[in-house]
């Protein structure tokens, strides 16, 4: 702990060390002590007080550059590359939320020498003593260096199975999934991870499958359409989605058109062209699914979905309403069409951390791409949710491309299938005995 007065941990200013900044309620005083009642019962919630925690202090050696623009090629703005990597280990400091002075890593061997335990659980019983214990209570040579530890937490922080090391063996904390958003910085990650770049409108390799995906909203119908194949000089052959088109259409009949089920004006129906860098051929494929969300206007999506030999009907829904699976699959419009009932929470968490913030699902990589030329339509619409609690909740509801997003994450397990039965096929070619 540290004391504000006379530096004198028995008078006052007691807190906890922690990595954070942030205040929640805590059902404690300001010595530690439980808040009980008269008759010795912990308060309500309601009358918890709020607990201030200090925060390690490095943004100091954030390092700036002018970049150009991605919303406008004629300006510059300034963007954060990275961190003074060897100043922040050497230099980093913690804040006291009391007086807001900088307590230097040499002052924390005077700290941990002067420490007590206090117990966070006032219902545990006699004979267990609960603390929370992690590393910042080590002195420097063990490893609780204030720098160490703020750069473990920077180069974590982009990898979610090193974050959940970090979490768990530096702060001795579970890894919980609150709080988070998806910031534009978080696509440019995105863009930086595709093996080859693209722009909208190409197909970076030869997909399998394309699909489409439609957010259907009043007068307006937003689509994304993505490609989807597999790396096939990759040992493991996993498989690959590259967004090719996204946008806005003003009718059903323009989301035909850009489906390639429809002619156009010049009679033409629209196809995604790849060409062979080896042999020059070239090939022509237009997406063979779609979903379009029914959202409050079903009977007029069903109605569209009908004119179609690609779209079913889908509909975002809570996991009681799916019976706890990703996607439940039921008959309506009398037994015409398919509904597309999906855990929407599910499939959120699994676009923003999985596909986007990390890059990687239960340790893999996922191979999720996007343009370099992304608008800032896609910028803003997929960085407007946050997730609070256990839902995701969006700013402003302009949303829609991330909506589409997630439709694409539901069709992509569909797709996966799909993508298994040509892995299988072309191994058993592999391996088909010659005519000799």
């Amino acid at each position: 702990g540290w004391a504000e007065k006379a530096m004198d941990p028995f008078l006052s200013g007691w807190q906890r060390l922690t990595f954070s900044s942030d205040k929640k309620l805590v059902p404690f005083d300001e010595d530690l002590q439980p808040l009980l009642d008269a008759d010795g019962n912990l308060l309500p919630t309601d009358q918890w007080r709020e607990e201030t925690t200090g925060r390690f202090k490095f943004s100091q050696f954030e390092v700036w550059h002018e970049v150009t623009s991605p919303a406008d090629a004629t300006k510059k703005i300034r963007k954060k590359t990275g961190y003074r990597m060897d100043a922040l280990e050497r230099d980093t400091t913690y804040e006291c939320p009391h007086c807001k002075k900088e307590i230097l890593g040499v002052q924390m061997r005077w700290m941990i020498e002067r420490y007590r335990w206090a117990s966070h659980n006032p219902h545990a019983p006699a004979d267990m003593i609960s603390a929370h214990v992690w590393r910042a209570y080590c002195p420097p040579e063990l490893g609780g260096s204030l720098g160490r530890i703020a750069k473990e937490f920077l180069n974590a922080r982009k990898d979610v199975a090193a974050l959940i090391k970090w979490h768990n063996m530096t702060c001795g904390l579970p890894f919980i999934r609150t709080g988070s958003a998806v910031k534009e910085d978080d696509l440019d990650r995105v863009i930086a991870r595709n093996p080859r770049k693209y722009a909208k409108g190409e197909l970076p390799l030869r997909p399998e499958r394309l699909a489409i995906t439609v957010d259907k909203q009043k007068e307006h119908w937003w689509y994304g359409i993505r490609a989807y194949g597999v790396l096939w000089d990759h040992p493991d052959q996993p498989t690959w989605s590259a967004l090719i088109d996204w946008g806005r259409a003003s009718s059903w009949e323009e989301i035909l058109e850009l489906a390639g089920e429809k002619p156009d004006a010049n009679g033409e129906l629209r196809r995604f062209v790849w060409v062979d860098p080896a042999t020059g051929e070239r090939e022509l494929f237009a997406p063979s699914v779609g979903l379009v969300d029914s959202g409050d206007e079903a009977e007029i999506v069903y109605e569209c979905c009908l004119r179609s030999t690609i779209f079913d009907p889908y509909k975002g829904a809570p996991p009681t309403h799916t019976k706890w699976s990703p996607i439940k699959i039921s008959e309506v419009h009398e037994a015409q069409l398919n509904l597309w009932l999906c855990w929407s929470n599910f499939f959120a968490a699994n676009l923003y951390y999985d596909c986007i913030k990390y890059g990687q699902e239960h340790g893999e990589p996922v191979h999720w791409w996007l343009p370099s030329d992304i608008d800032q339509d896609y910028r803003t619409q997929t960085t407007d949710e946050y997730q609070d609690g256990d839902g995701w909740i969006a700013r402003t509801k302009n949303n829609h491309l991330g909506d589409v997003e997630k439709m694409q994450r539901a069709l992509a397990r569909n797709i996966e299938t799909k993508l298994d039965d040509i892995r299988e096929l072309k191994a058993k070619e592999k391996v088909k005995p010659s005519d000799d």
